[in-house]
């Protein structure tokens, strides 16, 4: 859930809130890697000292012993939205460190792919000699069997043949 920049500013303190600025949408896009990782690295203090302090604060509804044990729950539930808050804009920062880490390693693997290709268009292509090559190969020898050819009349003899001896089986 999108928290307003007034909102924020009424909730967070002037140096938390100094952290999350810098977090939201136009000057997001001008910040470097380098600024977008220091404001992570404080955004994430802010929020972990937000997280322990709801879990005081819990401890001490259940009635746990702890210096925090006396604190309202009105309280409580202002550290909670406050964490929320900062969760909300270090995924923000984090999300546009992503972006620029993608960006970066395309970039990478572009200029990469462009010089391989490089490579290979000014490798010259060289075609081996052809070497020995085949020839006409072996003759066929002539075969000593004879050739033996069974006459139509022959086949067709002995296929009647076997439909008659069927015929016999079949009307027993």
């Amino acid at each position: 859930m999108p928290f307003q920049i007034a909102f924020e500013r009424r909730l967070l303190s002037a140096a938390e809130f100094r952290a999350v600025e810098p977090s939201h949408h136009p000057s997001l896009k001008t910040l470097s890697r380098d600024q977008l990782g220091a404001t992570a690295k404080a955004l994430r203090a802010y929020h972990d000292k937000a997280r322990d302090l709801l879990h005081q604060h819990k401890r001490g509804a259940r009635g746990k012993p702890g210096p925090t044990a006396a604190r309202s729950a009105q309280g409580k539930d202002t550290v909670a939205t406050k964490a929320k808050v900062l969760a909300e804009a270090l995924k923000r920062v984090t999300a546009r460190m992503a972006m620029l880490d993608a960006e970066a390693k395309r970039r990478r693997t572009t200029a990469t792919l462009k010089g391989a290709l490089a490579k290979k268009r000014a490798a010259s292509t060289r075609t081996p000699a052809p070497g020995r090559t085949a020839t006409a190969g072996m003759k066929a020898k002539e075969s000593g069997r004879r050739r033996t050819r069974t006459s139509p009349g022959k086949i067709g003899s002995v296929s009647a043949q076997g439909k008659r001896a069927q015929a016999r089986r079949d009307t027993r």
